[in-house]
């Protein structure tokens, strides 16, 4: 199997980031984003107020080699399952760095990207992972091997991201400038990514890209969502035979599999993947009561970028906020509860979100649109996005484990937002 990316045509460079036009255009995203301030505690309002001069001192400091990233500010939380999550919030000049090094680097990164990967990539959701995982089992799979990557985000090695890096630009000066960023706000100082910077879901996906190439090739009932695999085999030998064979890629990529989240079952039994049970007839069961076709105008509008990065992120991240807007745009009824998600997700996103969560909902029978709109403007988008506490308790209510289906019990939907 290949264990390493593979190299392609595209040549991004740090003298490209630096200029004022893309910095202007990653601010752009990261103001409507509004972060939450990281170690400087610099806000987006602050940052706003002198922003041209701002955005003038990065790109000079970027292109001198003079530009030192901050560490990131870490903030600790419980998942539903009880379990402390640390994330990192970047502060806004690394915020607006990074988004610009992800527009640049990601053309480069989706040439020849597996459709193995179904996470942080355009058109793309946790959705299609499990419709993938579902057509394998159709075409005649039965046996399911599934298996994570224990502390993935954290044991990454920086010296093999630093090599991975390098084949996709001929830039030294953006290598070292992407690994500074990486090894500035990185818990260890010779692995890991932070979870929180906005170049590292990107970056994670770089790394396997290698990894997924092999895996497609040998295995071609394979699903991949971040570090959450499964692959959908003939034979419970070939099962067996697949989980040996990430073991030991994953192991010259300087990972290991969790062993305590592996396991090869038939289908028939029924499984969980991406926290979404799969019933004997190898079919996903409904999110929150709805089954979502994943092909409503309002979903695949977002997921082909119409709505901006942040937008996207939100809709290919998280599989309750896909399969309620998908839903509402298809015919069926919102609830209360469905519409209070989409409000105080996709509406915290600023206009681009309210746009989004108004174009879902437009086709929902009995939908007061003049109402909506008004709690919509009376969302305060100058103050960081609230935690879904009402969202989490709606969910249990309904027996649902997590918010999302599409990371490891993710606090809010809104978690999925790097950019």
């Amino acid at each position: 199997m290949y264990t390493s990316a593979c190299r392609t045509t595209a040549r991004p460079s740090l003298e490209g980031i630096a200029q004022g036009r893309s910095l202007a255009t990653a601010w752009g995203r990261v103001a409507e984003r509004r972060r939450c301030p990281g170690v400087d505690g610099q806000t987006v309002g602050g940052f706003a107020r002198n922003a041209e001069a701002n955005l003038e001192a990065i790109g000079i400091a970027l292109r001198t080699g003079a530009y030192e990233p901050l560490p990131a500010k870490r903030v600790t939380f419980l998942e539903p399952d009880g379990k402390a999550r640390t994330i990192g919030l970047v502060s806004i000049r690394d915020r607006v760095v990074q988004s610009a090094m992800c527009a640049a680097l990601r053309p480069t990164v989706e040439v020849g990207n597996p459709q193995v990967n179904h996470a942080y990539r355009p058109g793309h959701c946790s959705t299609t992972a499990l419709d993938a995982l579902s057509r394998a089992i159709a075409a005649g799979r039965p046996w399911i091997m599934r298996t994570d990557v224990r502390g993935f985000f954290d044991s990454i090695p920086h010296d093999l991201m630093r090599e991975t890096v390098a084949r996709v630009t001929d830039d030294a000066a953006l290598v070292d400038a992407v690994m500074r960023q990486v090894e500035a706000q990185s818990p260890d100082p010779a692995r890991g990514l932070c979870q929180g910077a906005p170049v590292s879901n990107l970056l994670s996906n770089l790394y396997l890209k290698g990894f997924d190439r092999g895996a497609q090739l040998r295995y071609p009932g394979v699903v991949r969502f971040c570090d959450d695999m499964a692959v959908a085999c003939r034979t419970q030998e070939e099962a067996y035979d697949a989980l040996a064979a990430f073991a030991r890629a994953l192991d010259k990529l300087g990972l290991a599999v969790n062993e305590a989240k592996t396991a090869v079952t038939p289908a028939s039994e029924g499984f969980t993947y991406l926290k979404t049970r799969f019933g004997a007839d190898g079919r996903p069961a409904p999110i929150l009561g709805l089954t979502p076709a994943g092909d409503s105008p309002a979903v695949q509008e977002a997921l082909s970028g119409r709505y901006g990065t942040p937008v996207q992120q939100l809709v290919g991240g998280c599989a309750v906020v896909g399969a309620i807007a998908d839903a509402a745009a298809s015919g069926a009824k919102p609830s209360g509860e469905h519409k209070s998600i989409l409000l105080y997700t996709a509406g915290r996103l600023g206009s681009a979100g309210a746009a989004f969560a108004t174009r879902a909902l437009a086709a929902a029978p009995g939908h007061d649109a003049a109402k909506f709109r008004g709690r919509l403007a009376g969302l305060k988008t100058d103050v960081p996005p609230v935690r879904c506490a009402k969202v989490r308790s709606w969910l249990a209510q309904r027996g649902e484990q997590a918010v999302c289906n599409g990371c490891n019990g993710c606090h809010t939907p809104l978690a999925h937002v790097q950019a």
